[in-house]
């Protein structure tokens, strides 16, 4: 999943249909930030799968949280 980040970095936008709870962002940040693995969350997925950090770079944080959403709505 790191690899599919880092070469479409310039064409992914951080997005979710999972609400606006801080702990789901919290999550979802944890997942796409860091490196841990075999981690659960199951009050808020309700699902008993262990979830795994990408360990995503700054530069591509970014670009998927920010600058290719400003670049798709012509904002600097």
């Amino acid at each position: 999943m790191k690899t599919f980040f880092e070469q479409y970095s310039d064409r992914l936008v951080y997005g979710t249909d999972m609400g606006f709870d801080t702990d789901m962002y919290k999550m979802t940040f944890r997942v796409l930030e860091t490196q841990d693995e075999h981690f659960y969350n199951i009050d808020l997925t309700g699902y008993h799968w262990p979830m795994h950090g990408f360990g995503l770079s700054d530069s591509v944080l970014k670009r998927v949280y920010r600058e290719n959403a400003l670049r798709i709505l012509k904002r600097k």
